[in-house]
């Protein structure tokens, strides 16, 4: 990133952070966000934060600083809900970048400085469709990573480029370019909260625009997923391994389906080894058979019926 397209023009960032059942003064983005905005020089970024609320019944906060703006939703939508709603201001204020944060995020100090160089670099360089950082739980890379036959595959700790295949990244810290979501027509309403990060890239990858990684910013990223006995719920693995399934379906190949039908069965042995709930266990039994009993236009249509179900009552206009 030494070439900068517009290095005296600030970049204009938008930044929305999900909360869900997490008060302001505990999350920890916010006040990480606020405290690497304080490396970067107000000539060199233009920043807005939105704190979009997913909490049942959600307590406006009071006070706030001036660049963070408070909304509460009327009924959970989950990500995606939260990011079209982040993304229509941002496209309206004029906006070229929208970050997408989680609520338990520990930014580092470098991190909206690396960022900002980014968007500056990039400025004029429209086939860059995000920046992203690279996310470890516990040591083990996570994100950004590349699809392999049997298994993903992380890229390495502090690689700084770009890769030269398909490429794919959490939504935890992701800088997007607002002009690439607005042609994709905003983020896909069949992803309400998991696999949504899977379609995105896969959309940019289709559109032939590229992922720039920076690797200079490292952060901790918990994934329940991979501790399902004491980090996962019912309702919360139910919808993942719904919304995985129909991912793959939809935009995976034969041979990806199929791996992920042994995929599940790899996850049933390994959950029964660790004492995982029976209940769970049960859920990748139920998703094994139904993609072996039905077929895969059926269950594309299910899907599709029942996101369409979901955000139609969620987005129905109020009885007066």
């Amino acid at each position: 990133m030494k070439d900068r397209d517009n290095p005296d023009k600030p970049a204009r960032i938008f930044a929305v952070i999900v909360l869900y059942k997490k008060t302001i003064e505990d999350c920890v983005t916010l006040q990480t966000l606020l405290t690497a905005m304080r490396e970067v020089s107000s000539d060199a970024l233009f920043l807005k934060v939105l704190l979009f609320d997913n909490t049942p019944q959600a307590i406006s906060p009071t006070e706030l600083p001036g660049n963070v703006q408070y909304k509460a939703a009327s009924k959970n939508g989950g990500l995606s809900g939260a990011y079209n709603f982040a993304l229509s201001i941002a496209e309206s204020e004029g906006y070229d970048w929208l970050i997408t944060l989680d609520q338990d995020s520990h930014l580092p100090q470098n991190y909206l400085s690396r960022m900002t160089e980014a968007a500056q670099s990039f400025a004029s360089n429209t086939s860059v469709a995000a920046v992203v950082p690279q996310l470890a739980d516990r040591g083990l890379q996570l994100s950004p990573y590349t699809h392999g036959f049997l298994r993903a595959s992380a890229i390495p700790s502090k690689f700084v480029g770009f890769i030269p295949r398909e490429l794919h990244a959490y939504n935890s810290a992701a800088m997007l370019r607002v002009s690439i979501l607005i042609e994709l027509g905003g983020f896909s309403y069949l992803f309400w909260l998991d696999a949504l990060d899977e379609w995105l890239y896969s959309q940019f990858f289709r559109i032939n625009k590229r992922v720039f990684v920076d690797g200079e910013i490292q952060i901790e990223h918990e994934l329940s997923i991979l501790d399902v006995k004491n980090r996962v719920n019912y309702p919360r693995y139910q919808n993942f391994l719904h919304a995985e399934a129909a991912y793959i379906d939809m935009y995976r190949g034969f041979s990806a389906s199929w791996v992920h039908n042994l995929r599940l069965v790899v996850r049933w042995v390994r959950n029964r080894r660790a004492g995982v709930d029976i209940s769970l266990q049960n859920l990748l039994l139920d998703c094994l058979k139904d993609r072996l009993l039905h077929p895969k236009k059926q269950r594309i249509a299910k899907w599709t019926n029942d996101m369409e179900k979901f955000n139609a009552e969620l987005y129905a206009p109020p009885d007066r």
